[in-house]
């Protein structure tokens, strides 16, 4: 949560207020369902299914005000039948997650070395944003 919060917020600055059916839309939802649960992974290591499920769907309503059970729900549902933009969005957030990582990673080496922050590496992940979360947004609208 701690990581989706910020980059949701400056969404919202740059595009405007998110749609409230775009907290249903099947990408979106495998999408932040899938970061939900990697940065649970990278911050507890390995949970139950069931923690797993209440981890996706408590991030997914914190984020959207929406009710966690309902969207606790639409998660299995998509999931269990292997919905392709669930997967889509699912396989995205992968991509966005190893982005966010090796960003950390390299701000560590870089400020171990005293080396100025690259501005071009923000600019990826902000591009990177972009085309996997506020395309489909717009998309939405």
């Amino acid at each position: 949560m701690a990581t989706i919060a910020p980059l949701i917020a400056r969404s919202d600055r740059c595009i405007g207020a998110i749609p409230a059916g775009a907290w249903h839309d099947a990408y979106l939802v495998g999408f932040l369902s899938m970061l939900a649960s990697l940065e649970a992974w990278k911050k507890v290591g390995p949970v139950s299914s069931q923690a797993l499920g209440l981890i996706q769907a408590e991030t997914l309503a914190e984020l959207s005000g929406e009710v966690a059970a309902v969207l606790g729900e639409e998660i299995c549902t998509l999931s269990m039948d292997e919905n392709i933009e669930f997967g889509e969005g699912c396989q995205q957030a992968v991509i966005v997650h190893a982005a966010l990582e090796k960003a950390g990673a390299d701000d560590l080496l870089l400020a171990q070395q005293n080396w100025p922050f690259e501005e071009h590496r923000d600019s990826d992940l902000r591009n990177l944003w972009k085309e996997t979360f506020e395309a489909r947004i717009a998309a939405l609208r």
